[in-house]
């Protein structure tokens, strides 16, 4: 999650880690750069540790609790 963050602030400097719980990340993105965010997020949760086994990455946006949507 570290890594991810750190990627995501090198790339995105306007997008905020607001919270990390457990394996949870929430960051507050620009709606210009929500795809661009959303890429780098999987990436870097995907590939920041080599195991044999996959662990699937949901990724939900939404401007407000309500109306959060997976994509």
């Amino acid at each position: 999650m570290i890594k991810t963050d750190a990627l995501l602030c090198a790339s995105q400097p306007r997008c905020r880690l607001v919270l990390q719980v457990h394996d949870e990340l929430i960051y507050e993105v620009p709606k210009s750069d929500v795809s661009q965010a959303c890429t780098l997020i999987r990436e870097g949760m995907e590939n920041s540790v080599q195991l044999s086994l996959q662990f699937p990455i949901a990724i939900k946006t939404g401007s407000a609790w309500g109306n959060v949507q997976s994509i």
